[in-house]
């Protein structure tokens, strides 16, 4: 064997026991957090921003918001509670959605001091369920399908 070959193999064996290790540390991490991959993946978006105080800077990497206010009307009449109603609705979109879309239920307040915005406030003001979409045929068909704002 040439000198070359055998640095070649110690190269790959090298980088096979760095994958593994990540790997296993990845998998450690998450059995810690009790997270599944999806989990994970959603809590690391790099489309959405902690420290935002307001939706359209929290959510800077989704161009389309459809909000709903309200767990009154349709389409949460059509079942039994508010819980099976945003269920169904998450369950449409990781079916029917082609790009990536995420949702959310934050505490928010929409007052003129605040240029009728939705500014997020843990304090005051209401909850209210955001679905966002990066893709815009996403968010139409969402929001043939099931309304909101």
């Amino acid at each position: 064997m040439k000198t070359t070959d055998i640095k070649n193999l110690i190269d790959n064996v090298t980088e096979n026991l760095k994958s593994r290790w990540d790997f296993y540390r990845h998998a450690a991490y998450l059995k810690e957090k009790n997270w599944t991959e999806e989990q994970y993946q959603d809590y690391k978006d790099p489309d959405r921003n902690l420290r935002a105080s307001r939706i359209k800077d929290y959510y800077h990497g989704y161009p389309y918001i459809v909000v709903f206010e309200s767990s009154r009307g349709d389409p949460w009449t059509r079942y039994p509670s508010w819980v099976e109603g945003y269920k169904a609705l998450s369950r449409w979109c990781q079916k029917n959605c082609k790009d990536k879309f995420r949702s959310d239920i934050h505490r928010v307040i929409r007052a003129p001091s605040t240029g009728n915005e939705w500014e997020l406030n843990d304090i005051g003001g209401g909850d209210a369920l955001f679905f966002v979409f990066k893709s815009q045929e996403d968010c139409f068909m969402f929001t043939l399908k099931w309304g909101g704002q």
